[in-house]
């Protein structure tokens, strides 16, 4: 299987980079200190540019979301649909990102049955096109958007153009 391939079976959650984050108690103080003096004189963290394409090794049209931390916010963003033709590739979006972790979820063309299995939820639109950006903050604030409150599949987008392949678990294939 190639970089970037979803399966059913390939998930790994990724959580914020603050999540369980405790401040320091007054024994760390003078190593927060340094460290924070450290900072300062030290370069802003570069943004991770991204160009990111998506190749459909099905023989069926797809639809699919996806999801990425943009650069400049502190949240998540989810966009969708983006419709992918058989046996093709399509470009899904360039981006400087705060991280390498892009979020997809792929449907079948025309219906609501999900193709990929995750266990990163996003807030998607049934419907219509969308950009959702504080939606994503929890269920309820998508679901007062119209959105639905839905897992994507996590994939760790290495190289700054990178590709995702899917690849179906059962029936015929495209080489690409």
């Amino acid at each position: 299987m190639k970089p970037g391939s979803i399966r059913k079976s390939q998930f790994t959650t990724s959580g914020s980079a603050y999540r369980g984050f405790h401040p320091p108690n007054r024994s760390h103080s003078a190593i927060a200190a340094a460290f924070l003096t450290l900072l300062a004189g030290s370069d802003p963290a570069k943004a991770f540019t991204r160009n990111v394409t998506f190749c459909n090794h099905s023989t069926n049209a797809l639809e699919l979301a996806y999801g990425y931390d943009a650069t400049g916010t502190s949240e998540t963003t989810s966009r969708g649909w983006r419709q992918v033709a058989p046996c093709s590739c399509r470009s899904l979006f360039s981006a400087d990102l705060r991280a390498t972790e892009v979020f997809v979820l792929v449907l079948k063309d025309g219906t609501f049955d999900s193709l990929t299995s995750g266990r990163g939820p996003l807030c998607a639109h049934p419907t219509r096109s969308f950009k959702f950006i504080s939606q994503n903050q929890s269920a309820a604030s998508c679901q007062r958007a119209g959105g639905r409150w839905l897992n994507f599949t996590w994939v760790n987008a290495e190289r700054t153009n990178h590709t995702i392949h899917f690849n179906p678990s059962s029936g015929p294939r495209c080489n690409l």
